[in-house]
């Protein structure tokens, strides 16, 4: 009788494993399959006029400054979510970056430690979901301790001023590098 009953406890378990198995969500594997040709191009300019305008006067403007400069940078590429938070927050704090872009960053020509964000601030940073980003970018940014410059888009830059306003940014946050600029 023992056995009997040992069996069936055994046949029951199993057939209760045996649907949880069956129940559970498989893993969908995807395999990458050849993608038609007709699928994709090439963008013509990473960056759009104003933005390579703003650049080429950049680059002028940091002439002989320690730095190297980036641009279409991913947020979460220049800062990350702090450890330890529940996990939820984690993909909560980590989904509002992921997607996001900064438009320039200048970084340690060595280390390639951000120093400086510059956005390029257009008519859209006037709208108010622009405003909106542009305030959670500028938080997040403190938050991580790098300094973020907005400029106003010109039809032309004056580099002098531009790269006093840069240098000025970089001395207070990392004056170890940039006194005899």
């Amino acid at each position: 009788m023992l056995y009997k009953l040992l069996f069936i406890t055994l046949v029951i378990i199993g057939f209760f494993l045996f649907l949880r198995w069956k129940m559970a969500p498989k893993k969908v594997v995807e395999v990458d399959r050849p993608v038609p040709a007709s699928w994709y191009q090439a963008i013509p300019n990473l960056f759009t006029p104003a933005e390579q305008l703003f650049l080429s006067s950049l680059e002028v403007a940091l002439a002989g400054v320690p730095v190297k400069i980036f641009g279409k940078v991913r947020i979460a590429d220049i800062i990350k979510v702090r450890p330890g938070l529940e996990r939820s927050d984690y993909a909560g704090a980590f989904s509002k970056i992921r997607s996001k872009h900064v438009d320039f960053v200048l970084v340690h020509p060595l280390t390639t430690a951000p120093l400086l964000v510059i956005e390029l601030d257009d008519s859209t940073h006037d709208q108010y979901e622009r405003k909106v980003r542009d305030a959670f970018v500028d938080e997040a940014l403190y938050q991580a301790q790098i300094p973020i410059l907005h400029v106003p888009l010109r039809k032309r830059y004056i580099e002098h001023n531009l790269r006093a306003q840069i240098i000025e940014i970089l001395r207070q946050h990392h004056d170890y590098r940039f006194q005899e600029m």
